[in-house]
């Protein structure tokens, strides 16, 4: 069952795919000047407290794990995680 994420939400996992994709593991301290770098890069418009929010909820949406290199997508796909 696909889970429903609002635009902002979309944005950062986006960002954080592509953090994850560099072969990190995903960490909230040191993912977030990443995050905010991308979105000046791009100008969103997201502050720092908006970012930890969403990763809050991404986190508790269980989308992403703290100290992981996968998030949810990543686990779906293999058939030995499922």
């Amino acid at each position: 069952m696909p889970i429903e994420l609002q635009k902002q939400e979309k944005l950062v996992l986006n960002v954080i795919q592509e953090y994850l994709n560099k072969n990190r593991c995903f960490n909230m301290k040191n993912i977030l000047p990443f995050i905010t770098a991308r979105f000046k890069m791009a100008s969103i418009n997201i502050n720092n407290r908006g970012i930890e929010e969403i990763l809050k909820v991404l986190v508790n949406k269980k989308l992403i794990v703290e100290g992981s290199k996968l998030y949810r997508d990543d686990i779906l796909i293999n058939k030995k995680r499922n």
